[in-house]
């Protein structure tokens, strides 16, 4: 679904053009939030900026023009699309969140050392698909087969399942967990406090 700030910036953007203030764009900001909030933000975008581009009204052309070319864009007919849900298991924007656990890093400042990497991957849902890129499927592939094949000193991996952020224990390598459960145990450690808050 379109994002509020790309909504809002085409808004702007479409108001701007035909010499209307930030004023009128308040005073439609609701009609066009409800109208595109099932749109995609790409389709949106296109149909505002070709709208800017084509049409030779003086006058600046009402929200009904805006959805006619989006639905002649989308190829549903529909300028509502609610298969860009996201599913259960990734955040907001379609992605899931991955730690790979390495005995040996095999690049960047941690090479050869144990490293904990963490990054974010494309969810398989309809969100998460229709951005490029590799998913969450193509990411857990290639890390069992670099595991059987014994690649890249990899451990173990985890990736969020059911909405939730990894754990602790899941985003640090066993050694630095220790390390920290000793820091927050330590009655002597000012921070103690606020290590305990983040577990």
């Amino acid at each position: 679904m379109a994002a509020s700030h790309t909504i809002g910036n085409c808004l702007r953007e479409f108001c701007a053009n035909w010499g209307r203030g930030p004023t009128h764009a308040d005073m439609i900001a609701d009609i066009w939030h409800r109208e595109f909030e099932h749109t995609p933000d790409r389709a949106l975008e296109d149909a505002v900026r070709r709208l800017i581009r084509d049409s030779t009204a003086g006058f600046i052309p009402p929200t009904g023009q805006v959805v006619d070319l989006v639905k002649a864009q989308m190829v549903s007919g529909s300028h509502v699309d609610l298969t860009y849900e996201k599913c259960s298991h990734c955040n907001p924007q379609g992605f899931r969140d991955v730690a790979i656990h390495y005995n040996k890093c095999p690049d960047g400042w941690h090479r050869g050392r144990p490293y904990c990497y963490l990054f974010t991957v494309n969810c398989d849902c309809p969100m998460g698909k229709r951005r490029r890129g590799l998913d969450v499927i193509d990411i857990e592939v290639k890390i069992r087969k670099s595991i059987a094949l014994g690649k890249n000193h990899i451990r173990t991996f985890y990736i969020n399942e059911h909405g939730k952020s990894l754990t602790m224990q899941q985003r640090m390598l066993e050694e630095d967990l220790e390390k920290w459960k000793q820091q927050q145990q330590n009655p002597n450690n000012p921070f103690r406090k606020m290590l305990y808050a983040q577990s």
